[in-house]
């Protein structure tokens, strides 16, 4: 059970496979731990140009169904979910230039990612979380620019991004929703300023920052889609990134019950593997299917994505389940490796660090509970 791919879909991942395994693993393991910018591994992926995985054939990139690109971002996350969610990442920056950009903006992304370069999406504030109508970084027209202002918090790829999307209201007497706007920022751009790397509990191997804005200005050009579209654009980003999300969480959980079933057989107890006691095959067969469910319904809502279709209470299922699904997969690994499963020499500690995150950003999965009620009642 899984996701849809074609034999050129495959042929790329298994290159992935490939390069997790022989280049990737160990580099990422490594820079986990010490905390460094894990630069050999950004080089290695953008020599064989992941980066083109995610991106339209018309545009210079790789060409990969949808499905096909989830394969290949869970492939990514089951060798180091940080390193996955910088790409995840990108994927989000991309969605407002997909959905509204022009083909100037969609080149001025394009170039960057084709490149091995990072994207940020700039729209969470101190108070504008899982609320994006509290947004308050403004945008004002002066002539054919605007002059941006404003903080923005918890940037993926904050410290290494060459371009921004970044979320302003250019109207501060209105409602948010209906004054909210999206522009593209270079990361060279005078008065944008980056601060300290976040020091985050797990995906170490992205970097997350607070980005600022201190009269910055763009081209009204850079503005993506209409002036005070920006709440929909926002919306319609999310619900994507949404599966993307699911879809790297699946790899921390992936990960976790390969781990889990090769110690389970190889760890001997009372005379006898712990892979022939009840209890532990219990565990590995409910992590399986939580698994394997959630992984469908990932696929599901990719399937709706391609056909042009609502994803709003698809995405809302698919990331909320496999956050969960990745949460409770590490943290039954651990468990089955007992006192081993706490120790750094092991990976699955590393693996409860990272999964968190997924229940937490791009909407908490109590917010995703609440989308999928609503949604709920108001089809019935």
């Amino acid at each position: 059970m899984g996701y849809q791919i074609t034999e050129f879909g495959q042929d790329v991942l298994d290159d992935v496979k490939r390069l997790c395994d022989r280049t990737l693993e160990a580099q990422l393991r490594a820079a986990d731990r010490s905390g460094e910018r894990p630069a050999e591994a950004c080089r290695a992926a953008s020599e064989m140009g992941i980066g083109a995985a995610f991106i339209a054939e018309e545009y210079g990139g790789a060409g990969l169904e949808l499905q096909e690109q989830a394969a290949v971002l869970e492939e990514l996350a089951a060798c180091d979910a940080g390193f996955a969610v910088s790409y995840m990442a990108n994927r989000l920056a991309q969605a407002p230039v997909e959905i509204a950009g022009s083909a100037l903006q969609k080149k001025l992304v394009y170039d960057v990612l084709l490149d091995g370069g990072f994207a940020g999406f700039c729209l969470t504030e101190d108070q504008a979380g899982s609320d994006i109508s509290g947004c308050r970084t403004r945008a004002v027209r002066q002539g054919d620019r605007y002059i941006l202002d404003g903080n923005k918090l918890f940037v993926t790829n904050g410290p290494d991004a060459e371009i921004f999307v970044a979320f302003a209201v250019t109207d501060p007497d209105g409602e948010t929703k209906e004054s909210l706007s999206a522009f593209l920022v270079p990361g060279d751009a005078e008065g944008l300023t980056r601060g300290a790397p976040e020091h985050k509990l797990g995906i170490r191997n992205s970097g997350t920052c607070e980005i600022s804005f201190n009269r910055v200005s763009v081209p009204a050009g850079y503005r993506i889609g209409e002036e005070g579209g920006g709440f929909s654009l926002a919306v319609r980003s999310l619900e994507q990134a949404r599966i993307w999300c699911g879809v790297t969480a699946l790899g921390v959980a992936r990960r976790a019950i390969s781990e889990s079933t090769a110690y389970a057989k190889e760890r001997r107890q009372f005379g006898k593997p712990l892979s022939e006691n009840e209890v532990i095959l219990f565990k590995l067969a409910d992590m399986e299917m939580k698994t394997e469910a959630a992984r469908l319904c990932c696929s599901a809502a990719l399937e709706r994505l391609e056909k042009g279709l609502a994803v709003t209470k698809e995405s809302a299922i698919a990331k909320c389940l496999a956050a969960d699904a990745a949460m409770e997969c590490a943290t039954e690994a651990v468990q089955i490796f007992g006192g081993y499963g706490y120790c750094e020499e092991y990976p699955v500690e590393k693996l409860l660090r990272d999964a968190k995150i997924f229940q937490i950003f791009e909407g908490t999965n109590e917010i995703q509970r609440l989308i999928v009620g609503r949604s709920l009642v108001r089809e019935r």
